[in-house]
């Protein structure tokens, strides 16, 4: 894998807090909050109660969908799971691997979940 990262990622600053070098140093939510790309997604943390969860977590690689996987999805449908709390940390608790994982480790694998399934990369 030569490009580890989506075209998405592109929308991403270059340097600063917001960047993948300033999000490194910050705890995960906090790091989010700083990415504007990632703003639907820092709004679902807080609805979900899992900011102090994710900001105190160890060794953890989150998938973190950016705003332009939230605009596919329908707004009345989003609506509907960012007003469920249950539903909303089981989709949020998806997206996070119990382990800290590098670009090469995603090449062909399959991650055990927080939320108790597979995400296969």
């Amino acid at each position: 894998m030569d490009e580890p990262f989506g075209p998405a990622c592109s929308s991403v600053p270059k340097n600063g807090a917001g960047s993948f070098d300033g999000m490194a140093k910050d705890p995960v939510a906090t790091a989010a909050s700083n990415n504007p790309a990632l703003s639907t997604l820092v709004t679902a943390v807080k609805k979900a109660g899992l900011v102090d969860t994710l900001n105190n977590a160890q060794n953890i690689t989150v998938f973190a969908p950016t705003n332009d996987a939230f605009n596919k999805i329908p707004k009345a449908t989003l609506d509907k799971v960012l007003n469920d709390k249950a539903q909303l940390t089981k989709i949020l608790t998806y997206h996070v691997v119990g382990k800290k994982l590098a670009p090469k480790d995603l090449e062909n694998g399959s991650f055990d979940t927080l939320e108790k399934s597979k995400l296969m990369t």
